[in-house]
């Protein structure tokens, strides 16, 4: 029992880190409260594209970032005309 529950433990630990991983970089610029609402993905929390401007600017000017990415975030449902469910898409 002791060895299934550590199994287990382990199994659920190890999902939970692939997961975070994978949303997770070294550096994120969000607007304030992003973070805090982010199981809504709420679409008024995007940087305006002016900001965005500003921050790749920055970002091209330093000759220690080697690269970085844009990531959209947003919520829909798709359907098989039956059933439908939610999505999460990256």
């Amino acid at each position: 029992m002791v060895l299934y529950i550590t199994y287990a433990e382990s199994f659920k630990n190890s999902m939970i880190a692939q997961i975070t991983d994978s949303v997770m970089g070294e550096l994120q610029i969000h607007k304030k409260g992003y973070v805090s609402s982010l199981d809504s993905l709420p679409l008024d929390k995007n940087l305006p594209p002016k900001t965005v401007k500003k921050i790749e600017e920055k970002l091209n000017s330093m000759p220690e970032i080697y690269s970085y990415s844009k990531r959209l975030k947003f919520g829909g449902m798709i359907s098989n005309y039956t059933d439908s469910t939610n999505i999460r898409l990256n």
